[in-house]
């Protein structure tokens, strides 16, 4: 097990936030900037309550498990259900989106990305998927089973470091179980959404300008009509709810790194005035921006 041990260190992160951002982060999951003896990052994802996770990409393929929670995935536009007990797998650079079926319920999920390098040139570039022709019921069972196996390793391993083999152990048994079973041996070509990834670059990067559905479509090439049902297809949102998505995130992180005054906060994350950004924080978060901050610091008082 030497060799597997230093091929699968890996990364375990709980977010524990009440009403706290979705798990998405540009630098990991957009980009996979991972060291290199790293080639899968295990997270655990605990939110309470649920967070949608906005539309994504990323270069590496995904697997999903759901300890707690039901959560609607589109894929590619093709929407998948995730049930507590099972998983879904999400192929490289596939669109998708994570859109919890009851919020207040809360969820905890198991992400474990994988990297090209981690599955090989010949297989990065197939499809998988949970219902591939050769994922029979014994090979989901089984998987379901090394899922399960491995969020709980998850959680004792953030007590005990001597767990971290255990988990390499499962990570490379999962990972023989996709190469057998959930290839589905078609090519997968991301020329389809290269546009729309570019799109999404485009956002991230420039979200605090004035931006409207017409001028960032126009400036892809689409029409403006198009562009509003590709957005909607693969997002489950339109383009403005997504736009106020990635401005709320960007305050979020303010409010918690930085003393700004919360007015400034909003309009330096591209918000038109005080009073949209208090409304959308509002019906995001269930508080104002400053009572969100006053949390922050009571909790960060009391630890």
């Amino acid at each position: 097990m030497a060799s597997e041990e230093k091929l699968f260190q890996h990364h375990i992160v709980s977010f524990l936030e009440s009403g706290g951002t979705p798990y998405v982060r540009r630098d990991l999951f957009l980009r996979m900037e991972l060291p290199e003896q790293c080639p899968a990052l295990a997270q655990v994802c605990q939110n309470q309550p649920a967070q949608t996770v906005p539309l994504h990409w990323h270069p590496g393929a995904e697997l999903l498990y759901s300890q707690q929670g039901e959560v609607t995935v589109l894929i590619d536009g093709e929407e998948h259900l995730l049930r507590p007990g099972d998983f879904l797998l999400i192929s490289c650079y596939a669109l998708h989106v994570l859109i919890p079926k009851d919020p207040a319920e809360g969820h905890d999920l198991l992400s474990v990305s994988l990297l090209p390098r981690c599955l090989g040139p010949d297989r990065s570039a197939l499809s998988i998927d949970r219902d591939a022709p050769g994922a029979s019921a014994a090979a989901v069972a089984q998987m379901q089973s090394l899922c399960q196996q491995l969020r709980q390793q998850a959680e004792q391993e953030q007590a005990d470091p001597d767990q971290a083999a255990a988990v390499s152990e499962t990570l490379a048994a999962i990972l023989h179980q996709i190469d057998a079973h959930f290839c589905t041996g078609e090519r997968r070509s991301s020329e389809g959404n290269s546009r729309l990834f570019e799109a999404l670059l485009y956002l991230e990067e420039n979200y605090q300008e004035n931006l409207t559905t017409r001028s960032v479509s126009s400036y892809f090439g689409y029409s403006r009509e198009y562009f509003c049902r590709l957005f909607k297809r693969h997002s489950n949102q339109t383009f403005k709810q997504y736009l106020t998505e990635l401005r709320l995130n960007a305050a979020l992180r303010q409010l918690r790194t930085t003393d700004h005054g919360v007015g400034q906060i909003g309009m330096d994350c591209g918000f038109p005035d005080e009073k949209t950004f208090f409304a959308a924080f509002k019906r995001r978060a269930g508080m104002t921006p400053s009572q969100y901050r006053a949390q922050l610091q009571a909790l960060s008082t009391w630890d």
